[in-house]
């Protein structure tokens, strides 16, 4: 049992959603917990996306509004049913998803340290979302994506 077996190196994402009445000190402890369980794995983090506040699509637990967060992680696959025990366990995550993004990967090709975009610890993403309103009087950016159109609706008034 001496003899050393190589386990898989899968490359996963994690969406969670955090009640926006969570501190910024809860918010650390989320993100200290799924640091400590993927370490614990020999997994590590690649990136770590904070989407901010958002609306739910339909009320979880008395919320109506979360906190969202994008991870993309190497791990076995082992550590997933880990990480998902220990996101259950905390209070102030609403929801939380893990998909597989690739079945094998070599890790030493993957970047060393994580990027963030936004601050984890606060809940407020890098780039604030876009006000309905202020994209309102923007006439450029309406018509730029209508170019690859296949044609049935623009043009055809004759």
């Amino acid at each position: 049992m001496s003899a050393k077996t190589t386990t898989l190196t899968r490359e996963y994402e994690l969406v969670y959603i955090t009640k926006v009445e969570a501190g910024e000190e809860s918010l650390t402890k989320i993100q200290d917990r799924i640091r400590k369980v993927l370490d614990e794995a020999g997994g590590r983090l690649l990136k770590i996306n904070v989407w901010g506040r958002r609306k739910l699509a339909y009320e979880i637990n008395r919320n109506s509004k979360g906190i969202y967060y994008h991870l993309v992680f190497l791990s076995p696959a082992a550590a997933i049913k880990e990480l998902e025990r220990n996101l259950r366990l905390l209070d102030d995550v609403l929801r939380f998803l893990v998909v597989l993004i690739d079945n094998d990967v070599d890790p030493n090709v993957k970047p060393t340290e994580v990027e963030i975009s936004g601050n984890p610890n606060s809940g407020e993403p890098a780039v604030p979302p876009a006000d309905e309103s202020a994209g309102a009087g923007k006439s450029g950016d309406d018509d730029a994506g209508d170019e690859g159109d296949d044609g049935d609706d623009a043009g055809d008034k004759n």
